[in-house]
């Protein structure tokens, strides 16, 4: 899968928290800009995507590997009407989990989804999961 290897270079570059900013925070902040050039909205945090992303994070990262498994059971806790989601292992850089996920063309369609406005992003190591979701009706 083009996200697996894309990402294992991200092992190499140095992990780096700008400003005591968790991997996470920084992963959001390089979504919402990329979202920006695209001519689209940053996405919003949200408490309760937030949990859901950082209880899916713990339990890859307790299991040694990521999986979309579960999702649907994410997206009928989340309530919302419609949700993407993405994931990362062995990230280390923000840039470079984002630019993992614009290589992989479903990962890619996912960051740049209209319909979405709310997101969760969590994190347990070196896992990162990002649930972004629509509460509203189309």
């Amino acid at each position: 899968m083009g996200l697996s290897l894309a990402l294992a270079t991200a092992l190499a570059e140095p992990a780096g928290a700008a400003g005591g900013e968790s991997l996470a925070a920084q992963v959001l902040a390089e979504v919402n800009r990329y979202r920006a050039s695209q001519g689209l909205a940053a996405l919003q945090r949200d408490a309760r995507l937030q949990a859901i992303a950082t209880a899916h994070s713990e339990d890859m990262a307790r299991q040694g590997r990521i999986s979309h498994g579960g999702f649907q059971q994410r997206l009928e806790h989340s309530g919302a009407q419609l949700c993407v989601e993405n994931l990362a292992m062995g990230a280390r850089h923000a840039g470079a989990v984002v630019a993992a996920w614009r290589a992989s063309p479903e990962h890619h369609r996912n960051l740049l989804e209209p319909g979405v406005q709310s997101v969760g992003l969590g994190q347990a190591g070196t896992v990162i999961s990002l649930l972004a979701c629509r509460f509203d009706t189309p």
